[in-house]
């Protein structure tokens, strides 16, 4: 789809003088640098990133939006072979440093009653801040981990959204995406790779003290996306709008595959014999996917403004939603340690015996590591605008405070992820010099692990058109918390930001 939207779009926009079509164009040019806080942490070089916004109004009907990004990420040190600019959209290791993407490109047209877009888009539900347990739909970028604010994290799909205006009780939404686009992630050695993908090492120390093998080694392959999964599942989903006793109330509905980072593995053996000795040396072969499978979600949310307060509330049960198994409770566990992998390598063992031979491969059947469970999320916040001069700050700061709860039902003590969670977050926007300097604090804080993830962002508005802009990311916790496997990733950067 970029390959073809790209020229399409400028061939329109030139179009457009001639025809006598409104046309528009916005963006932004960022240059940015990054300093990293642990010397033992992977490096990074300077990142450039155009972003435009082209817009073409043909009548008050209808107009084309759309969202172009091309640049140079830093971040990439490994770089691939591939020789194409656009980002692949089943691919989930980001490995092109050089890169162009068509994020959005999608057409409205306005009707008396209800309004329709067609094409790739970023659908928006939920009222929380940064985690909305109801918005499903779009797969989000964490090649950065959560260093980019969600709006340029999310990734754009192809759907189809109508909304309905003119029901009898109810405003509708109602979206279709035909095809399922996975998230993004840090390929490793490059910074931001999520460490707790890294089984390899984990397998070496649970396998190189086993008296049957005389050496044990691991070779770890991360797979991409697979296009027949992602080509034959759809999302769907509407959401029901209506003011109600002074609240703005949804709810909503979704199937679909889950968007978030969920993986599966394939396992395979080759022993080999050395006659000398009777020593006998495996390699592993660790291949890692990405995977879901369908799930169904019902959630609602509510929001009321009273005063200089608002309050939002949001909830949503999911049905059958995918969570990895904790394996390493296995490698601990007698199954593994005593009886599996000793009759695996016994079973290889005889096979060469038997056979006379020096090399024998073996097929690990490793028990399901992804499991379909029920579950619910909900969360509360409050977003309160400060009193003129409160503890010093400038009039038309704004504090806004959130905690959120996700329980797995029937958890069973065999899922990586932990029966609950409690997170905790925290943020406040403020100007000083009659609006020139901004200054957002805002930290997420997860009890369980006591992991937590915190940024101060200042940004300097030199000119209407030219900001300065720094930012410290702060990162700590158990190392086998999703958050915490990030704490030595703490790191300063600094951006120069064009607008037009």
């Amino acid at each position: 789809m970029p390959k073809l939207a790209t020229p399409l779009f400028f061939i329109l926009l030139f179009a457009s003088s001639a025809l006598a079509i409104e046309a528009d164009l916005t963006g932004r040019l960022e240059q940015r640098f990054g300093i990293r806080a642990n010397a033992n942490t992977p490096s990074e070089n300077p990142s450039t990133e155009l972003k435009l916004n082209p817009s073409i109004i043909f009548s008050p009907d209808a107009k084309i939006e759309s969202e172009i990004k091309t640049g140079y990420d830093g971040n990439i040190l490994h770089s691939s072979t591939e020789k194409s600019p656009f980002l692949k959209p089943f691919s989930v290791f980001e490995t092109q440093p050089g890169y162009l993407d068509v994020n959005e490109f999608y057409l409205d047209l306005f009707f008396k009653d209800f309004d329709v877009r067609i094409g790739k888009q970023k659908i928006s539900w939920g009222v929380l801040d940064e985690y909305q347990p109801t918005d499903l739909f779009n797969p989000e970028d964490y090649s950065r981990f959560v260093e980019l604010p969600e709006a340029d994290r999310k990734i754009g799909i192809p759907a189809i959204k109508v909304d309905a205006y003119s029901l009898p009780v109810f405003e509708l939404e109602w979206v279709f995406a035909p095809v399922f686009f996975p998230y993004r992630l840090s390929t490793q050695g490059n910074r931001f790779f999520p460490s707790l993908l890294d089984v390899a090492k984990d397998l070496r120390g649970y396998f190189q003290g086993d008296p049957f093998l005389s050496g044990f080694s691991v070779q770890q392959n991360l797979r991409g996306w697979g296009k027949e999964g992602a080509l034959s599942s759809f999302s769907t989903g509407f959401r029901l709008s209506k003011h109600v006793a002074g609240f703005d109330t949804h709810l909503y509905y979704f199937t679909g595959l889950d968007p978030f980072p969920v993986f599966s593995a394939d396992v395979g053996a080759t022993t080999r014999l050395f006659p000398s000795g009777g020593l006998y040396r495996s390699l592993v072969d660790l291949d890692l996917y990405p995977t879901s499978t369908r799930m169904h979600m019902f959630g609602a949310d509510l929001t009321r403004s009273v005063g200089d307060t608002t309050l939002r509330f949001e909830w949503a049960f999911f049905h059958g939603r995918p969570y990895n198994r904790d394996v390493y409770k296995d490698l601990e566990g007698p199954f593994w340690r005593t009886d599996y992998a000793r009759q695996l390598v016994r079973g290889a063992i005889d096979a060469l015996l038997d056979e006379r031979s020096l090399g024998s491969k073996t097929r690990i059947e490793v028990p399901d590591i992804v499991k379909k469970k029920d579950s619910i999320s909900w969360g509360v916040g409050l977003d309160y605008l400060l009193p003129q001069k409160f503890l010093l700050l400038p009039s038309g700061s704004f504090l806004s405070g959130q905690f959120t709860q996700d329980v797995i039902l029937a958890h069973g003590g065999d899922l990586f992820s932990e029966p609950s969670k409690h997170r905790v977050g925290l943020g406040l926007r403020t100007s000083f010099l009659d609006g020139r300097i901004e200054c957002n604090p805002q930290g997420v804080y997860q009890i369980e692990n006591k992991a937590y993830v915190g940024s101060l962002e200042l940004i300097y508005k030199y000119k209407p058109w030219l900001q300065l802009v720094g930012t410290y990311l702060f990162v700590g916790g158990d190392p086998s918390d999703t958050i915490g496997e990030f704490r030595d990733m703490d790191e300063a950067t600094f951006m120069v930001r064009y607008l037009f």
